[in-house]
């Protein structure tokens, strides 16, 4: 074996590798290897692991790769592979766990994979249709998700997934109806979010009392008439109620009801529709799931402090609607889709001025919640949302407010304290931002134990440091911008600091962003 992941090991990988003739097991992951893979490493016979995820390699995956027929597990994984996936990996019938995930490897989706378990193409630009011949009786789990995969889900293919199998299709441009598999029928609403004009009535089926028409035909507008004039708040939250917060155009229920809605995506307990109105309007609706709040009162009350938080970077709320049944909040609809989009899909698109100008709008928009006295405690990617000019809308603050909030899925953005039960702190909110300033500036998310490695030296060594670690997409943009990137990365490791009294506050972070240039250099 030879075992060095995160060992902070640079340069191309030796062609030398291919002499060590009894060589079982390959793990360089989480290193700086660039350059392309040498053919001659796929000679070795003997080799079960193969694991070099997480460096810059580049260049496509050589033919020899088929001749590794003990090959049992491969990670390519977090790499700038391109071309396509070798057809004869799949014919390889040892292999049962493969990852080429956040690479821009291009291509159909390839037929085959008989004897995988795992299989983890996603954040590729993959096309064309999914394939009639693919997987078999062995595989649990398939990603496919964040790539260009266009036409219908065939019924060949879902009768070739197993049962018990998880799948995970969502952001493609998948069409038409989901084949009533009872493969598929076991999937989660999410496996097939970001697909426009997929339909499926399962997904429906799970929302269809949450969404229109089934429960937004309960709405009654606030200040509506009813039979007696003295209803009570009893009552109200009984029958339900739609109202228009802090002077914005009223609702119509009517409206409303009309509205053709799809899912956008979920967040804890909630789940967000994009609600098209007759005029072509669009609103964000967000479902709260198990709410915290069992008071029309102190609903109301939360979301009129929310609403009353207005700036450029933080989505606008339009109004609230609560029911014994049913509470939903609704937004201003944001057209770009959200940073996570970008940040998890390859190639990343994203020019260097682009990245710089998501983070100073991320910064002005905390730091205008921290100015009013309020603590987000949610920022991530997902949470950011991007208009048609590029400019991030924060959305989800006081959202914990709302509804029963689990701090488990979103612990890579949170500060170590925030996991423990203590008040809510602004350093929360800069440590979640320290975190997605390196995400944009690198491509990924930072471990806890990569987050304590930069250490000082002189500035040709910090300097090539922050080079290496840029995201490949950038360092071609890094001519004569050295200074500003080593500006961003240490600004996003004193932010991501796991001591909260180091971190910077918000508008020291915003001081520094504001002097970086977007100018095309």
């Amino acid at each position: 074996s030879l075992v060095l992941p995160n060992s902070q090991l640079m340069g191309s990988i030796s062609t030398d590798l291919c002499y060590l003739e009894h060589l079982l097991h390959l793990d360089i992951s989480n290193n700086f290897f660039n350059g392309s893979l040498p053919a001659s490493i796929f000679n070795s016979s003997q080799l079960q692991v193969l694991s070099l995820s997480s460096n810059a390699i580049s260049g496509e995956l050589p033919e020899s790769i088929g001749g590794m027929r003990s090959l049992q597990f491969l990670n390519l994984s977090g790499n700038a592979l391109t071309g396509k996936v070798p057809e004869n990996v799949m014919a390889l019938q040892n292999l049962t766990v493969v990852s080429l995930r956040a690479n821009y490897l291009s291509g159909m989706v390839p037929s085959g994979f008989s004897s995988v378990w795992v299989l983890d193409l996603s954040s590729n630009l993959l096309y064309g249709t999914l394939p009639l011949d693919f997987g078999g009786n062995n595989l649990r789990y398939l990603n496919l998700s964040y790539n260009n995969l266009t036409g219908p889900i065939s019924i060949e293919f879902a009768h070739n997934i197993p049962h018990n199998a998880t799948i995970d299709l969502s952001f493609n441009n998948l069409t038409g109806a989901i084949p009533e598999s009872l493969a598929l029928l076991d999937q989660k609403p999410e496996s097939f979010f970001g697909n426009v004009d997929l339909c499926e009535e399962m997904v429906t089926k799970s929302v269809q009392e949450s969404c229109k028409p089934a429960t937004w035909s309960c709405l009654t507008l606030k200040g509506e008439e009813t039979s007696d004039a003295t209803t009570s708040e009893s009552e109200h939250e009984k029958e339900g109620m739609l109202v228009a917060v802090d002077g914005e155009p009223p609702l119509e229920v009517e409206t409303l009801l009309k509205a053709t809605a799809y899912v956008l995506g979920s967040s804890g307990t909630s789940i967000v529709y994009k609600a098209v109105l007759e005029d072509g309007t669009a609103l964000a609706v967000r479902r709260i799931g198990e709410s915290g709040v069992e008071r029309l009162k102190d609903f109301e009350s939360q979301v009129r402090v929310i609403a009353r938080l207005k700036h450029p970077n933080l989505v606008r709320v339009r109004g609230f609607y609560w029911g014994g049944d049913e509470k939903l909040v609704i937004y201003d609809y944001v057209n770009n889709g959200s940073l996570a989009s970008y940040t998890y899909k390859k190639p990343s698109s994203l020019p260097f001025q682009i990245r710089v100008k998501i983070a100073r709008g991320v910064a002005r928009g905390v730091a205008y919640i921290h100015e009013k006295k309020h603590v987000h405690g949610n920022i991530k990617p997902t949470n950011i949302l991007l208009n048609s000019d590029m400019e991030p809308i924060i959305t989800d603050f006081g959202l914990n407010r709302l509804a029963s909030y689990s701090a488990a899925s979103t612990s890579l953005y949170q500060a170590p304290e925030s996991l423990k039960n203590v008040k809510l702190n602004p350093k929360w909110d800069v440590y979640s931002f320290g975190i997605v300033l390196l995400e944009l500036l690198t491509g990924r998310v930072f471990s806890d134990r990569e987050l304590g490695q930069w250490t000082g030296g002189s500035v040709s060594e910090e300097k090539n440091r922050a080079l290496r670690l840029a995201d490949v997409g950038i360092r071609a943009d890094m001519e004569a911008r050295e200074d500003d990137m080593l500006t961003l990365f240490k600004l996003g490791f004193n932010c991501a600091s796991s001591v909260a009294q180091r971190r910077r506050s918000m508008k020291e972070a915003l001081h520094i962003l504001e002097k970086i240039s977007t100018t095309t250099t």
